[in-house]
């Protein structure tokens, strides 16, 4: 055999060639017969590395650390293969050592701060990015990765700054753009949205996500023809783009467009080499076809693929929601309410609407945004947030039992807040405004004693067309009960339950408002919808898929239709596969 030094330079050669297995074979040659090469081992863990062995890379590399503990390029270079892994807390030890040995690895403050933002600890991601970013001022993944991070900490203005600063560098980077796009939708400005997405394209035209972005923009602006043609586009890039297929089987597309898009769905859902990603939002495109032509049974064999794919992928727990719904009921008693009957800010701006998803919340809200005193402002986390974030009494760990020590000028000031967060989405002048978050079912007792006077719509829907309706559907983000039939089951037992529970303490505080009675008779449901807002009559209302404004929710094709009646009933069309659900429904 060669020389050691030789043999080191023809590895990384053949690496730099792309030769791996070549690479990988002198790799393991040269360690055979030099095993104290600390270098040896590295060169051989880097061709196992790209040529995706990582456990034999993290052998090798372990091989590395043991003759040279403060290797700190080993240190991230192992780090970088426990993330590929999803080892996240391997990940993290070691690009921290890696930054225990050489505080100046950029790349490693980047990587690093990645993992904590996905941990969500923003505080500490963000002094990583700033750290990179003052080893390399002119990183713009550092940039964007800060502007994420901000934005998910909702401090819009700050990651504006940020994207400023990075287009001062790098003013015609597409990926700057997208990201300022995504900053700017999250604000609810969807025409600045849809220009600097548009901007992204003209920069990179075979950007595929940034065409995906556009779509889904326009969709969210009721441009739906637009919105088929941008996913289009996606898709002439990417032509294994699984999400898109997905967003246009879901929209109303013509006959001969479907029949195109279901061949090539199907092409690749057979194709072996299909990513997992592409394959689940296939499996929720595949199944919305099978459903239409009315094949239930293939279109559940879809369907229960999907949510397999999406359920492994996220960790959920209902004992935690069985043990909330417990304490919350517990707190927010007969007699806490009695106790604070007149508390609260008077202002009767919000109209709260709430229910399980896909039980007609948005139905509400577009009726309801169609008159000319009401604005609509979609699924907004702000009373969430004005509960959990403004008083440390309240934050989650100490949620609901917290509430039971504040006074009546604290809920006074929350209620304040929760309207000034409203009045910034709807418009200072605007009588009233909507927030058709379904969850903020939990959060009622806390709204009535804050604002006493707001209006609750409580969207109410045939469970089991509830439950179906919600796991065939792809949530992109929330909704962690949704991907399994008894844990579906059972948390819709849990929402009932505590709805119940409100309706029992807080008579008369929320309205009923049945998906069904709408479908008979949407006139007579609009004039009860109207009349418990303290509204006038306003013929609009019943042209509401006529309204204009941005829609954000997985009803976002449905709410621009008049209404019909093919979802009632369907849960029962699924009923032989519905045994877990069914079972969890009913109960013990």
């Amino acid at each position: 055999m060669a020389d050691l030094k030789t043999s080191k330079r023809k590895i990384e050669q053949l690496l730099n060639a792309g030769r791996l297995q070549d690479a990988r074979r002198l790799g393991e040659r040269l360690c055979a017969a030099h095993p104290r090469d600390a270098d040896a081992w590295y060169l051989k863990g880097m061709a196992e590395a790209q040529s995706n062995a990582f456990d034999a890379a993290v052998q090798s590399f372990g091989r590395v650390l043991a003759l040279a503990p403060n290797d700190a390029v080993t240190h991230y270079n192992l780090a970088r293969i426990h993330r590929a892994q999803g080892r996240l807390e391997e990940a993290v030890a070691g690009y921290r050592a890696a930054l225990r040995v050489r505080p100046d690895i950029a790349e490693a403050h980047n990587n690093l701060g990645e993992l904590l933002r996905e941990q969500g600890d923003y505080g500490q991601a963000e002094q990583h990015f700033r750290r990179a970013l003052e080893i390399n001022p002119k990183f713009i993944a550092a940039y964007l990765n800060l502007a994420n991070t901000q934005r998910q900490k909702e401090d819009y203005a700050a990651a504006r700054a940020v994207l400023d600063r990075a287009l001062a560098i790098a003013a015609n980077d597409a990926d700057v753009y997208m990201t300022y796009g995504n900053v700017a939708k999250d604000e609810g400005v969807h025409e600045e949205a849809l220009r600097l997405f548009e901007r992204a394209v003209a920069l990179r035209p075979e950007y595929a996500q940034a065409h995906f972005n556009c779509a889904v923009t326009l969709q969210e602006l009721g441009r739906l023809d637009e919105a088929r043609a941008a996913f289009r586009a996606a898709l002439k890039f990417k032509p294994d783009y699984g999400e898109a297929y997905r967003q246009l089987v879901w929209g109303r597309a013509g006959d001969a467009e479907r029949a195109a898009d279901l061949a090539s769905m199907e092409r690749l859902w057979n194709a072996p080499g299909t990513d997992e990603e592409d394959r689940m939002h296939l499996a929720f495109g595949l199944g919305k076809v099978a459903e239409d032509k009315g094949d239930f049974d293939e279109a559940f064999r879809y369907f229960a693929a999907g949510n397999r794919f999406k359920r492994a992928r996220i960790r959920y727990d209902i004992t935690r929601d069985v043990d909330r719904t417990e304490r919350l009921m517990a707190v927010f008693n007969a007699e806490f309410f009695a106790a604070r009957s007149d508390w609260g800010c008077p202002d009767a701006t919000p109209i709260v609407i709430v229910g399980m998803p896909r039980s007609g919340t948005s139905l509400a809200e577009q009726i309801l945004a169609s008159h000319p005193r009401v604005a609509g402002a979609g699924e907004l986390r702000d009373l969430e947030r004005v509960v959990h974030r403004t008083l440390p009494a309240l934050r989650r760990d100490n949620f609901p039992e917290g509430a039971l020590g504040l006074d009546r000028d604290a809920f006074a000031k929350l209620g304040e807040a929760y309207v000034a967060r409203l009045r910034a989405h709807g418009g200072p002048e605007m009588p009233h405004v909507t927030d058709k978050m379904p969850g903020n079912f939990a959060l009622l007792g806390m709204l009535r004693v804050m604002l006493p006077r707001a209006r609750v719509i409580h969207c109410r829907r045939n469970a089991l067309d509830t439950c179906w309706s919600i796991y065939k559907q792809f949530f992109g983000e929330g909704q962690r009960f949704a991907y399994d039939l008894e844990e579906l089951g059972r948390y819709h037992r849990l929402y009932q339950r505590l709805m119940n529970h409100w309706a029992t303490v807080l008579p008369g505080y929320v309205l009923e408002f049945e998906y069904e009675s709408v479908i008979a008779d949407l006139e007579g449901a609009t004039r009860r919808l109207l009349e418990f807002c303290g509204l006038e009559w306003d013929e609009r209302c019943l042209d509401f898929h006529r309204t204009e404004r941005v829609v954000k929710t997985a009803s976002v094709a449905q709410v621009r239709r008049p209404v019909y009646s093919s979802s009632v009933g369907i849960g029962e069309k699924y009923a032989p596969h519905l045994g877990p659900l069914i079972e969890a429904l009913e109960g013990p």
